[in-house]
């Protein structure tokens, strides 16, 4: 499976998800050229079609 993590998510959770998910790849948006500050809703499917299966994290839950 491919992962991708959103830009807020800091980059040293990005080594620590790759040490112990193991047989998934991980990659953090940042390490994508060009594709830092993409709206979400153009990331969503622009990553799709690169193959991501999921992106994190969620959007904070407001009440």
């Amino acid at each position: 499976m491919k992962l991708l993590l959103d830009e807020n998510v800091p980059k040293p959770l990005h080594h620590v998800l790759t040490a112990f998910i193991l047989n998934h790849e991980i990659v953090h948006l940042l390490d994508i050229g060009g594709w830092s500050g993409t709206r979400d809703e153009s990331l969503y499917p622009q990553a799709a079609k690169q193959g991501f299966h999921g992106i994190g994290p969620p959007p904070p839950y407001t009440a």
